[in-house]
């Protein structure tokens, strides 16, 4: 049987199967997409670094030992695994990080936010009810980056007509113009919904499923987990068959966020969310969703929109068509004898008038022979 852990080739750490970087050092999981094939060992501190790494994830030593790098001084405490102060997600994001917060209300959007942007940014509320029912944008500095936060709660609204929803859509691309870099799928630990599916499909028809590239699924109430000594990947088996689809389809990139942690601790989660969003951009070739692909997908949308109202006149014609002929059968079947005996009197009646019509004629030269007889005998 398969191994439930994997040996970290950089630190040696034994990681969960599940996970696709060491939780120590960074290094990806060998087999997983994302880091490249090509290494190269620290001169300074022996540490194995992916190839596309400038600076040493352990020490910060450049790539070929020309010095190391300092603390940015963004991070609250001492990296983990001996990495000193500086964040473990990589180079490859550049000044900016835009996310997108998807989620029905109550999944922990606003708190999300809040934990990804370190302060009271958005409002939060325990009740069922939704704070904002319009796209709401806040931002912050945090590792040196400007980090942008959108909660989307409008475009992930089933009840909405479709023309709010566009208009909704826009204005999100347009926030976070020229795209997001991901659209974070915020979710409850509790029981995944048909609701919940059903607004996935609604927002994945809107962005057509190359948006499954840039997402990534976030779970909330991970110290519901931890007070029942359970991991994410636990949870992840028990998950219904549809929520296992959809991470198949963003290629399983998942994480669990305590947004109610010490400080230190919500900081690490926000470093793996962006060592996950760095991985999303090496994907896809450090492009972000875009307006075109925007537009691709709403051509795809209008074309499908089209077919399905093309189909629903078709269905409506042949029900009327239908409904028609059920009538028709069930009127002849009560006053069929009716047709019948009125077919026979329009036809008696017919007769009749074409018998009156011969004899109206006969009359009329009968009279002309009387007339010329009277004449006859007058002259």
């Amino acid at each position: 049987m398969a191994s439930n852990y994997w040996c970290c080739n950089g630190c040696t750490h034994s990681n969960e199967h599940g996970r696709r970087k060491c939780v120590q050092c960074g290094t990806t999981k060998n087999g997983y997409s994302g880091g490249g094939g090509d290494t190269w060992r620290c001169s300074q501190c022996t540490f194995i670094n992916e190839g596309q790494r400038s600076k040493c994830s352990a020490c910060g030593a450049y790539n070929g030992g020309h010095g190391h790098g300092q603390d940015d001084g963004h991070s609250p405490r001492g990296g983990r695994g001996g990495r000193g102060g500086r964040g473990r997600y990589g180079r490859e994001i550049d000044n900016e990080v835009r996310i997108v917060l998807l989620g029905k209300t109550g999944s922990g959007k606003s708190a999300t936010g809040n934990t990804i942007l370190n302060g009271e940014l958005f409002a939060s509320t325990t009740s069922g009810s939704s704070i904002t029912s319009r796209c709401t944008s806040r931002q912050a500095q945090r590792f040196g980056k400007e980090i942008q936060v959108v909660d989307t709660p409008g475009i992930f609204d089933t009840n909405l007509p479709n023309d709010v929803v566009q208009k909704e859509i826009v204005k999100c691309i347009g926030m976070t113009s020229p795209g997001p870099h991901c659209f974070l799928l915020v979710l409850g630990l509790t029981r995944f919904t048909q609701e919940e599916e059903e607004s996935i499909d609604h927002f994945v028809n809107y962005f057509g499923r190359r948006v499954f590239s840039y997402f990534i699924v976030l779970f909330t109430r991970k110290d519901d987990l931890d007070h029942h000594g359970k991991t994410l990947d636990d949870h992840l088996r028990t998950v219904p068959t549809s929520l296992k689809k959809i991470l198949g389809q963003c290629d399983h990139r998942c994480i669990a966020f305590n947004n109610r942690a010490p400080s230190p601790a919500r900081h690490d989660q926000v470093e793996d969310l962006l060592e996950m969003i760095d991985e999303i951009l090496r994907q896809n070739h450090g492009e972000c969703y875009t307006n075109d692909m925007y537009s691709e997908a709403e051509k795809v949308m209008k074309q499908r929109q089209y077919q399905i109202e093309k189909k629903r006149e078709r269905e409506r014609e042949r029900e009327r068509k239908e409904i028609e002929r059920e009538v028709e059968q069930k009127y002849r079947g009560q006053y069929g004898s009716h047709y019948k005996s009125q077919s026979a009197l329009e036809q008696r009646v017919a007769e009749l008038e074409s018998m009156r019509d011969h004899y109206a004629h006969r009359s009329t030269a009968l009279e002309r022979e009387v007339r010329e007889l009277e004449d006859e005998i007058d002259y």
